[in-house]
């Protein structure tokens, strides 16, 4: 992901010359909270790993839970919004062309309508999208304007496996060059059995 932020075809060959030594990059974190989820959980083992292996670009994180300060040495900007709330399409395009980064990325299907510099999303999976059951009025609407928007405009798409990106490839009607696979990691709490008697 360090390498994607930094080159695959987000910037120019005159563009790259200024960023090559370090980089702003700003992420949205506000999913994370008190009470994890798959997205949520997702985000935050992949800050911590970021905080290890770069220590070349600058971080600045949008966030809701104050807790998130204190875990991560990112800088961290909270929010008046919540993730998922008509405010953070009139407060996040604001903040975003206040801070001036290089890159912004959304590690969900969450993005404001406008946004001002080239960004990355991530789109875990189509359920949201696809399932029926799942969908009201105004988060089809959503899908359909703001979502599908932001699919056309991203700089890169990333999502966590073939079967994804072959999904957002055929609903979207995109190239498979804008979208990149990464598969999620497995944390060190896991490991294999090695006497398959405690099974």
């Amino acid at each position: 992901l360090k390498t994607l932020y930094s080159t695959r075809g987000l910037f120019d060959k005159r563009q790259f010359r200024r960023y090559a030594e370090t980089m702003h990059i700003l992420i949205d974190a506000r999913m994370i909270g008190d009470q994890p989820h798959g997205i949520a959980t997702h985000l935050f083992q992949l800050l911590k790993q970021l905080e290890k292996i770069d220590r070349t670009n600058r971080y600045t994180l949008l966030v809701c839970h104050p807790a998130l300060k204190k875990q991560l040495s990112f800088e961290c900007l909270q929010t008046k919004s919540s993730w998922i709330s008509l405010r953070e399409q009139i407060e996040l395009p604001g903040l975003i062309k206040k801070l001036k980064p290089d890159v912004y990325h959304s590690p969900s299907f969450i993005i404001p309508f406008y946004c001002p510099v080239p960004f990355i999303l991530t789109l875990h999976d189509l359920n949201h999208v696809r399932c029926h059951e799942m969908k009201r009025l105004h988060t089809t609407l959503y899908y359909q304007t703001v979502l599908k928007r932001a699919v056309q405009k991203a700089k890169k798409i990333i999502t966590v496996s073939q079967f994804s990106k072959k999904e957002v490839m055929a609903y979207y009607k995109i190239s498979e060059n804008k979208i990149s696979v990464i598969y999620n990691g497995v944390s060190s709490t896991f490991s294999p059995f090695e006497n398959k008697q405690q099974m």
